[in-house]
């Protein structure tokens, strides 16, 4: 009997441990021109998940709650967008070039 109840406490442990992995969290993205300059109303979003988005404040930072394994899509008119992949990073800066320019 207590072997049966070992392995169910092993099993709930291991299941309970990857919803947590799973689990949504909240990402700080600051955005920058290529002279460090703060980007405001720049367009931070999940690239998979449109849906999940913010736009950079006065300091050129939004905060956007991202989903496990996202890339998050940054996007400001007159800039070229970028793709970034979150990782397991909680903090992001993101540098936006001019578009058009090499």
């Amino acid at each position: 009997m207590s072997i049966r109840f070992a392995a169910l406490g092993l099993s709930c442990l291991f299941f309970c441990s990857s919803l947590a992995f799973a689990a949504d969290r909240t990402v700080q993205v600051c955005v920058q021109d290529e002279s460090g300059g703060a980007i405001s109303g720049a367009l931070v979003q999940g690239q998979a998940d449109s849906s999940r988005k913010a736009s950079s404040d006065a300091k050129g930072c939004a905060v956007v709650e991202v989903g496990p394994g996202a890339n998050l899509e940054v996007t400001h008119a007159g800039f070229a967008s970028v793709v970034e992949p979150i990782g397991n990073r909680d903090q992001l800066l993101v540098v936006l070039r001019v578009a058009g320019v090499s």
